[in-house]
């Protein structure tokens, strides 16, 4: 009892050292040739790893820990490499400690002698696994092998010199090594190896084999033999006298060993005759890494080169990523600011607000002029302690010099010349050396200049990008702005001289209309640009959002861009439409064509429409896309006349002499005198402000108009509307 309770004690303390062990040691040559492969093909690595009990026995108990079940691969190395994060696999093997440089002479087993035991019996248990019928997968059976004496060289790694005694012993009595082992530590190598399966987590398959491949009577069943041929692979190994395995008893294949795995003695006597032919090449695989501290000093210290290079990088691009962040998030509270100011000057006091908040300024200041027009500077200054101030100023001279800074190409500059003007209007003080301006431009029209200035030092060269994006958008938001505010104006000024004017046309209204078309174009013009730089920077800003709110802010400006340029599309259709190409075409044709665009536009199908069309009657002479456009826009009108916009509308179409009448009747919300007056002029629409861009009947009047035809309305309020198009037929000779 005595003896047995030393055992057991000495078993805990052997299991307690081997607990503090994080890894198993490797070679120094292996482990200077793993650093290197580190950053190499994975295929090179894996082939290393196969060579390697320590290296393997770490990378399986990580993908273990970390949700991959190796079985799932077929225990395929490369396949587990593949599948874990190279960061963590440079931390295993950063972590792997080098074995000792002095190794013991015979008979002592050397760490390269073990480790050649290892490979050669795992080189034999695959080889078994292949021609077992049903046997155990070829690569589990060789990582099997090679991690079976994980409890001996872990026994070696934590006490090197107990080792040697036992070995030694062994050796000098012809008897195997695990016997002994229980006699001096009350345990065994193979339930250590199984102990320390668990404490690294592998998978149970491979803990059970390491386990019993000493106890063959112990590994019955179809569900361990796995262990069996592990136990197979040994003697095989030990018999050819490759490596040395610490076991000093004879052994040789006999029939009652080819049965633990249900194959004939002559295959065992195979698979000796190829472990004999290969021999070699495990011996002098090894061969190289006896001595190899230089080898793997020099890999760790370029190693940690390129660790502490690629860490210097990762920092920096951490800070380029916060800082893209920063500019993100002011993008999308720009983007904000920009859906909600009402005029000009409320965007021009909240970007000040923002630009102060994301940069940190001190004192700012916005100065703007007019687009494309002479006119007094808007002048707006937000103090460091958020107090206001707001000035119109009607001096020419700061006027021009707006402008021209303006029109300079961007930059941030040294404020001098700003500072001491602002001293004349603000009657308040800023600091030459510390305030800085730069130009706001949409394109090469000049917008304003921002001033501001800064309490700290600051790299002018790392910040001029940042700077130019926000500078952008708030330029080109304020563009926009200020134009779609004087081209409305300029629109709503000829509306009303068109709405002076009867409607029977003469030489003064197509003048008029012309003129109106000509400011159409004007406006197209302007906008493309600028519209096509901001669908291109919000789509550009939108794919690099740190966060959904940003991201979704982004494609609003895109999207609004978009629908603008649809807006500029049209002026650019209703100012300049393409001469139409007139041909035959049957009425019919034309007339199944609109009804399909005014569903198209009214996103619903038209089905509350009575068509009533002759069946002699002729060809139309017109543009038939042009022709059904117009008339689109029309059955859409009279549909949208209607609360629940579901109609009933009626199409009717009549012959008069070389002229067809067609003819759109609805029972709707009809138009007073008023409203009918303008009700095909450019930008009018009677509808809520932002429901409709004001083209539809106008578009549709310049369309008839171009193809040799007219449109006439008749309308009373609460009764309906009807609106006759009048066009070309063929004729008939």
């Amino acid at each position: 009892m005595v003896e047995k309770a030393i055992e057991s004690w000495a078993s805990l303390e052997i299991k307690r050292s081997l607990a503090q062990l994080e890894s198993l040691a490797e070679l120094p040559g292996l482990l200077a040739m793993a650093v290197q492969m580190l950053d190499g093909p994975k295929t090179d690595l894996a082939g290393l790893v196969a060579q390697s009990p320590s290296i393997c026995v770490g990378l399986i108990g990580m993908a273990c820990r970390q949700g991959i079940d190796p079985g799932q691969y077929g225990y395929s190395i490369l396949q587990i490499l593949d599948r874990l994060d190279p960061q963590h696999l440079t931390h295993l093997v950063l972590s792997i400690r080098p074995y000792g440089s002095v190794e013991q002479g015979p008979p002592v087993p050397s760490r390269s002698d073990l480790v050649i035991h290892c490979l050669a019996v795992a080189h034999c248990a695959r080889r078994l696994a292949q021609a077992i019928p049903e046997g155990p997968a070829p690569e589990l059976a060789y990582t099997a092998g090679l991690l079976h004496d994980l409890g001996k060289l872990a026994i070696q790694q934590a006490m090197p010199k107990g080792f040697a005694q036992i070995t030694s012993q062994a050796h000098k009595i012809g008897h195997p090594g695990h016997i002994l082992e229980r006699q001096y530590l009350g345990t065994d190598h193979a339930a250590l190896g199984r102990f320390l399966a668990w404490l690294w987590q592998l998978p149970p398959e491979l803990a059970e084999a390491i386990w019993l491949h000493h106890s063959p009577s112990a590994a019955q069943g179809q569900d361990r033999l796995l262990a069996r041929v592990v136990t197979v692979s040994d003697y095989i190994a030990r018999s050819c006298g490759i490596g040395n395995s610490g076991s000093f008893d004879y052994v040789d294949l006999t029939e009652q060993l080819a049965d633990l795995v249900g194959l004939d003695l002559g295959l065992l006597q195979a698979v000796k005759g190829h472990l004999d032919r290969i021999a070699g090449q495990l011996v002098d695989g090894l061969a190289g890494h006896r001595d190899a501290w230089p080898l793997l000093a020099e890999a760790i210290r370029t190693k940690a080169v390129g660790l502490a290079d690629s860490y210097r990088m990762k920092v920096q691009q951490g800070r380029q990523l916060e800082a893209k962040e920063r500019q993100l998030e002011l993008v999308g509270a720009l983007a904000n600011a920009t859906s909600c100011a009402q005029t000009p000057w409320q965007l021009a006091r909240e970007f000040l607000r923002l630009w102060q908040h994301y940069y940190q300024t001190a004192r700012t200041c916005i100065l703007t002029a007019p687009v494309g027009r002479p006119g007094p500077v808007y002048l707006a200054a937000l103090g460091e302690l958020g107090s206001w101030m707001d000035l119109t100023i009607h001096d020419l001279t700061i006027s021009d010099m707006v402008r021209r800074s303006a029109a300079q190409a961007f930059g941030v500059h040294k404020g001098r010349l700003f500072a001491q003007t602002l001293v004349a209007y603000l009657k308040d003080r800023w600091s030459d050396d510390h305030t800085y301006w730069l130009p706001l431009a949409c394109g090469k029209a000049p917008v304003g200049v921002l001033v501001f200035e800064m309490n700290y030092p600051v790299d002018l060269d790392r910040c001029v990008d940042q700077f130019r994006i926000s500078a952008q958008i708030i330029a080109t938001a304020l563009y926009l702005m200020e134009s779609s505010r004087s081209h409305q104006q300029q629109a709503e000024e000829l509306a009303g001289l068109l709405s002076d004017i009867p409607k029977p046309q003469c030489p003064g209204i197509l003048d008029l209309a012309g003129a109106l078309a000509e400011v159409a174009a004007g406006l197209a013009h302007e906008l493309n640009n600028p519209l096509a730089v901001i669908s291109g920077r919000a789509q550009l800003l939108a794919e690099s959002a740190p966060d959904e709110q940003t991201r979704r802010a982004c494609q609003q400006i895109q999207q609004q861009a978009q629908q603008v340029s649809a807006l500029v599309e049209g002026l650019m259709a209703y100012a300049e439409p393409t001469p139409p190409h007139k041909r035959p075409t049957p009425a019919r044709e034309v007339l199944e064509e609109a009804i399909a665009l005014a569903g198209q536009k009214m996103g619903t199908d038209v089905t509350n429409l009575v068509l009533d069309l002759p069946e002699d009657l002729p060809p139309l002479d017109v543009d038939s896309a042009q022709v059904a456009s117009a008339l689109a826009n029309i059955i859409a009108n009279a549909f949208q006349s209607y609360p629940n916009q579901k109609g009933p509308v009626r199409m009717a179409v009549q012959a008069l002499q070389h002229l067809a009448r067609i003819s759109v009747t609805d029972q709707g919300c009809g138009m007073d005198q008023q409203t009918l007056a303008k009700a095909m002029l450019p930008f009018f629409s009677a509808r809520p402000a932002g429901r409709q861009t004001g083209l539809g009947l106008a578009f549709a009047d310049r369309l008839v108009s171009i193809n040799g035809g007219r449109i006439r309305i008749a309308s009373q309020p609460g009764q309906g509307t009807k609106v006759d198009v009048e066009l070309p037929l063929v004729t008939r000779h």
